[in-house]
């Protein structure tokens, strides 16, 4: 399958996209960076632990405001992860972290669920908002602005943590941006498994800005790319959200995904799709 056609198909929401286990990948286009001088200008970007069992990658957007996929947030029935069970270590950097944080509560689109739905239509809606207990000061971590993604957009950076390095950040500045599906972005970045959430950043005029998020990788016939879910749409009604009682809606009880280690998401999960012959 051409990506054209790829594009074409995902567009008008069909049907051939199937969950898929993560098949083996390398770190090609990766770089570590490993000291502090060297992450100092992404230290906004942490590590998301969930009950323990999982990670993802989430960013401050304002002192107590982590943006990340809405698929890190919820369980596999639709229900809310407990916010108490949600941990942002931001610049984490060696086990040791810029600033440490639990949730207070959690915002995802209300039509979103995980097991219910087309790819597609998941991808689209697949961001979501963490509210801090506390804030995290500007000496810690500055965050990052959003701004929409526009067309004329061709290169991206990423930084994400993922499984087997989750001890420091990395960074890709070579991602390239192969088309547009409404407010999906398809990627040529190097995914893996925790790196959800991971910020896709563009350069307006001089600043890096995030435009879009990574909310899952694609295999079509063994060319690995990435899908980025566009910030801008959702990015108001999920602080709406988080101002009013609606922010708590449909929590769970933080009940352990068995099964599910560092990094990782259950098979029904949407984190990875391959495209069909």
């Amino acid at each position: 399958m051409q990506l054209r056609t790829f594009l074409a198909a995902l567009a008008c929401a069909v049907g051939s996209l199937s969950a898929a286990p993560l098949p083996a990948q390398d770190q090609a286009g990766l770089t570590r960076l490993t000291t502090p001088s060297a992450a100092r200008a992404f230290r906004a970007v942490g590590l998301v632990t969930i009950d323990r069992a999982r990670t993802c990658t989430g960013t401050l957007i304002a002192p107590d405001l982590v943006l990340t996929a809405a698929h890190c947030l919820v369980n596999n029935d639709g229900s809310r992860v407990d916010p108490s069970k949600i941990v942002f270590m931001a610049g984490l950097l060696n086990g040791t972290q810029r600033a440490i944080e639990t949730a207070r509560n959690t915002a995802t689109p209300e039509e979103y669920n995980p097991s219910s739905g087309s790819n597609q239509q998941r991808f689209a809606i697949d961001l979501g908002l963490i509210r801090l207990r506390n804030s995290v000061t500007s000496m810690a971590a500055r965050p990052f602005s959003t701004t929409p993604m526009q067309f004329g957009d061709v290169d991206v950076t990423v930084v994400s943590y993922g499984r087997g390095r989750n001890d420091a950040p990395s960074l890709q500045r070579d991602c390239s941006i192969l088309g547009h599906s409404g407010t999906l972005h398809v990627l040529d970045c190097n995914g893996h498994l925790g790196s959800s959430g991971a910020p896709v950043f563009v350069d307006r005029n001089g600043t890096l800005q995030i435009a879009s998020i990574i909310s899952g990788i694609l295999d079509e016939n063994g060319q690995r790319m990435t899908i980025g879910s566009a910030v801008s749409p959702l990015l108001a009604s999920l602080r709406d959200q988080l101002s009013g009682p609606v922010a708590v809606r449909r929590q769970s009880s933080g009940a352990a995904l068995n099964g599910v280690g560092v990094g990782q998401r259950s098979a029904s999960g949407p984190l990875f799709i391959t495209v069909g012959e």
